[in-house]
């Protein structure tokens, strides 16, 4: 097989009914038709552009909205006109009825029509980008289908910022001021995408193959096809396993199996494109913003706890555990916060909407506050052992209590 990959580079010969070109042959006719392999990356910018096109958009409407309050609060003037806010409001407020909703969340998380515009957009623009060029294979032997490039670099490029969604703590939530479990709509989305544009990559680069010979030769020759077989794999789990009627089962093993995947998926990709012009970098962007979400929780969970130290009291009331933790933090109602049991699972934190209101001021100007959680008991979840803990008080992380309320206030 390596005697056959060494002849193809070479080329000038005739294989299986279709003439082998030589290097200078190859070049050449991927430049007549414009599509030459080196050029196949501005795909890859121009979905980045788009995104951060996109991120802008978001970064206005927050400023609007910013603004807006800044001139109810003072009495000012408005400057932003209130029919463009009402514009605002009509595309990103109304969502589908209950009964249909209820059905739909079935199969697919859906929200706010705001949201699902967006996406809409992305999907329409990745397909046009991909399809309404004009060559979708190359003749046997002549190089990989611009096709299978296109959509390559469509879903490699969508690949930092799925991560990035998905994290808790992220930029994307810093700039356009909007929490991640609000962006969790996009990260399935963007999810979406990666998944139709690798399935047309994979279809159309396996087309191809089999038009120049049988596709055991190309596979047992060539690494590239078994390592891209593994990450479509785990990346077809990681979207399959996200869809609610999956995850609901899941339970808590769906956080585990999601985060195995994900580095399966982004090992295996790695390896897949692997000096493949700027398929480096892609995978280093994402291993970086990845890295940066892990290490700012961990920086907001040790200055949270030097900080505030907390203990809970537990109670159990009508099949619901009641926690109760002693505080001087604020809050505004809506907030949620992230839990961590360290007595139970240590290296799990897990959300709780605040069912409490802050307390009023001392006259000493400290606070006298009490958050209130309340956890319906679940087989697999941390407040099934909470019962058997009652007796010992554990001491409670919070990590991203400070956080939550510099993101996790617009509920």
């Amino acid at each position: 097989m390596k005697t056959i990959a060494r002849r193809m580079f070479l080329g000038g010969y005739m294989l299986n009914e279709h003439y082998v070109p030589t290097m200078e042959e190859l070049i050449e006719y991927q430049a007549m038709r414009g599509d030459r392999y080196a050029d196949s990356v501005k795909y890859g910018y121009g979905t980045v552009w788009f995104c951060l096109a996109t991120l802008a958009v978001f970064f206005v409407a927050r400023w609007l909205k910013v603004i807006t309050l800044w001139a109810r609060v003072n009495r000012t003037p408005q400057v932003v006109p209130k029919k463009l806010l009402a514009l605002l409001r009509l595309f990103s407020y109304p969502r589908l009825p209950y009964s249909v909703s209820r059905i739909v969340n079935t199969v697919w998380t859906i929200g706010s029509l705001g949201p699902n515009i967006m996406l809409f957009i992305a999907l329409l623009f990745t397909s046009l980008y991909c399809w309404v060029a004009r060559y979708y294979y190359s003749a046997p032997f002549y190089g990989s289908p611009p096709l299978a490039l296109r959509s390559e670099w469509i879903a490699t490029a969508l690949i930092p910022f799925v991560f990035v969604l998905g994290a808790k703590r992220n930029l994307i939530s810093w700039v356009v001021g909007v929490s991640h479990e609000k962006l969790q709509v996009f990260h399935q989305g963007v999810a979406f995408l990666i998944v139709y544009m690798s399935l047309v990559h994979t279809i159309s680069m396996i087309v191809q193959a089999c038009s120049e010979l049988p596709f055991r030769q190309h596979y047992v020759s060539d690494y590239i096809w078994w390592s891209g077989f593994a990450a479509l794999g785990a990346l077809l789990w990681l979207w399959l396993g996200s869809l609610p009627m999956i995850r609901h089962h899941l339970y808590e093993g769906f956080y585990l199996l999601h985060i195995a995947a994900s580095i399966m998926f982004i090992g295996f990709l790695y390896y897949h494109g692997f000096g493949l012009l700027d398929t480096d970098l892609y995978m280093k962007i994402t291993l970086g913003l990845f890295g940066y979400g892990f290490l700012a929780r961990f920086v907001y969970m040790v200055i949270t706890n030097v900080l505030f130290k907390h203990r809970a009291q537990l109670s159990l009331q009508n099949g619901f555990v009641r926690v109760t933790i002693p505080t001087n933090i604020k809050w505004r109602p809506g907030m949620h916060i992230f839990v961590r049991f360290l007595h139970i699972r240590p290296f799990e934190s897990h959300p709780f909407t605040i069912s409490s209101l802050p307390g009023a001021d001392a006259k000493d100007g400290s606070k006298n506050n009490e958050l209130v959680f309340l956890k319906l008991l679940h087989a697999s979840s941390p407040s099934f052992s909470m019962v058997h803990m009652e007796s010992q008080a554990p001491t409670l992380f919070a990590p991203t209590t400070a956080c939550s309320f510099l993101l996790v206030g617009w509920d």
